[in-house]
């Protein structure tokens, strides 16, 4: 009877025992993928908020010393810059990626063509940047 339930025997694992594993890591590693890029996206999303929100609060107190804000970009990096406002804040804001428009009325439909006339701005970082999905909106930030 032993000699039988030798013969029977076998060693190691079958092909499907094999595939069902190699398919259950598979899934699971794009679980993990999946779930990685999620997060990565919305640390994104949350650095350009709050460089957005630095950059607020900075435009504020140009604002107070000058009774307007800034006409251009450039104009925002040269005040960041002479105001020592730290490199990290000036390097990204200096990116594409921060568009930045002054307006002269407060729908933002008005452009300002001279400095004294911008009394409201928005800076404007699109969903594209951190691939945002369709029910995430464009961080649009304003006084």
């Amino acid at each position: 009877m032993k000699l039988l339930l030798d013969a029977n025997r076998r060693d190691g694992f079958s092909i499907v025992e094999l595939i069902f594993v190699v398919l259950v890591i598979g899934i699971l590693a794009t679980i993990a993928t999946v779930s990685y890029s999620q997060v990565n996206n919305n640390a994104k999303k949350k650095s350009y908020d709050a460089t957005a929100q630095q950059l607020k609060l900075k435009l504020g107190e140009f604002y107070t010393d000058n009774n307007r804000y800034p006409r251009l970009k450039s104009d925002v990096q040269t005040y960041l810059t002479s105001i020592n406002a730290g490199s990290s804040i000036i390097d990204e804001f200096a990116k594409a990626e921060y568009q930045y428009a002054a307006y002269t009325n407060s729908a933002g439909t008005t452009l300002c063509a001279t400095n004294p006339t911008c009394q409201h701005y928005q800076i404007t970082i699109n969903k594209s940047n951190w691939n945002g999905g369709s029910s995430d909106s464009n961080i649009v930030v304003k006084p």
